[in-house]
């Protein structure tokens, strides 16, 4: 199906690579993910071999849906995760049952589905970008580099989460979103908040923050997006500390540990410094180090550690966005606002709705793999302005990508060893 879907949707000139690529990965990632799995119950045997989030329960529970209920829409226990993901779960359950009769449904067939919705992503990317007249070599070489080792889309393309799935419509709604395609975007916001129901209030605001910006702030993106931080900080403070309804709904993520850490400290603070603190830390969150320390680990966790390398891609992706956003707000650039195939403005209106994403599910909720919803997008604007500025002629790149990534991870190492050395002195 990836094989038909890739070879009948994309341009002859790149037909036979990129179908042979999207392959594959998903072969790749098929064989990798048996690995990460088995590691992943080895290392969850202190918690009754559940995978994460107790996941492995979920899917449980939608298998016995799938075996006992044949109804539209099933009736799910109190203890099933999101519904809009699990009815899902049971429709994938019944078509298994009903194309392989005698064969019982595993684990493994829930993965095979995220693999494939997770190769769908970068076939839709590619599709997208196909729009423009040519894509240069380095932006074939960027996009083929993200579909093997995109860490954080990686990982979940490997673990029973929604989060791969509402990333593939949240990717389609942004793509829709800049090119102004109205009816695409209703259909994606049925999807999304049937699987968030906080999508209902973030949709609104996409809308909202792009034609405050482009009325008040045409010129000054880092000054709106600055804005756009202490803005969201001092209203949710303001919600929560007058609302306990709210900072529960707010907040409700959070777990104020008992020991002491930095997470503490910052936990223990005003909902609006901590609300800051954990929107800047999100952009260089470093590796998550349990492994190195968590005892009742009897192996070392690799999918936590490939989950945490996502600090990388992450940091890179953004830095390199709002750098260009701010060379693109210089006067001297004014006159190249214009460029064949490419709009500056759907540029600022895709970033400006995954900034606010961003503050979203690190200030508030400050759950790496929440990230996994932002990353298709922002890997789908880099390599669009990737492209654009090998398009124009008229600006050359100032900034050498291999050096820009380096410094990248450079930071993340360092953010990482300084952590380590004071858990240790801690």
């Amino acid at each position: 199906m990836i094989a038909q879907l890739s070879y009948f949707t994309l341009s002859h000139r790149n037909r036979i690579a990129i179908t042979f690529l999207l392959l594959l990965s998903f072969i790749m990632k098929i064989i990798v993910g048996f690995v990460f799995n088995e590691n992943a119950f080895r290392a969850l045997q202190h918690r009754l071999l559940l995978s994460e989030y107790d996941a492995t329960n979920y899917y449980l529970q939608a298998v016995y849906d799938a075996a006992t209920q044949n109804s539209f829409i099933p009736e799910l226990h109190w203890s099933v995760a999101d519904p809009g993901f699990n009815i899902m779960l049971y429709w994938v359950g019944k078509i298994y049952s009903f194309c392989f009769q005698g064969l019982s449904i595993t684990y493994f067939h829930f993965i095979y589905l995220l693999i494939f919705v997770h190769t769908l992503t970068f076939l839709y990317i590619f599709v997208r970008l196909e729009k423009s007249e040519y894509l240069h070599k380095i932006v074939l070489i960027m996009f083929a580099i993200f579909v093997f080792f995109e860490p954080i889309m990686l990982r979940f393309s490997f673990s029973l989460e929604r989060e791969i799935v509402v990333s593939l419509f949240l990717l389609i709604f942004i793509v829709a979103y800049m090119d102004n395609n109205i009816f695409v975007m209703i259909v994606c916001s049925f999807f999304l908040v049937w699987f968030r129901d906080m999508y209902l209030f973030l949709l609104p605001v996409f809308l909202l923050s792009y034609l405050v910006y482009r009325k008040f702030f045409t010129g000054h993106i880092i000054f709106f997006l600055f804005c756009n931080l202490i803005l969201f900080s001092l209203t949710i403070h303001l919600i929560s500390t007058n609302n306990e309804e709210m900072a529960a709904l707010f907040f409700q993520h959070g777990k104020l540990s008992d020991n002491a850490g930095f997470g503490t400290i910052i936990m223990s603070s005003g909902y609006f410094i901590r609300i800051i603190l954990y929107s800047l830390l999100g952009f260089i969150a470093p590796v998550p180090i349990y492994p190195f320390f968590d005892k009742d680990l009897p192996v070392f966790y690799i999918f936590s550690f490939v989950m945490g390398l996502s600090s990388i891609s992450y940091l890179f992706l953004n830095s390199y966005i709002i750098y260009y956003l701010f060379k693109s707000d210089d006067r001297k650039h004014r006159k190249y606002t214009t460029i064949e195939g490419y709009s500056y403005s759907a540029i600022y209106k895709a970033y400006i709705a995954l900034f606010i994403l961003h503050l979203t599910f690190h200030g508030l909720i400050y759950n790496i793999r929440h990230r996994l919803q932002i990353i298709p997008g922002l890997i789908y604007l880099f390599l669009y302005i990737l492209n654009a500025q090998l398009t124009n002629k008229g600006i050359s790149i100032k900034v050498n990508i291999e050096k820009w990534f380096y410094l990248c991870l450079l930071t993340i190492f360092s953010l990482n060893v300084l952590y380590i050395v004071l858990k240790m002195i801690a």
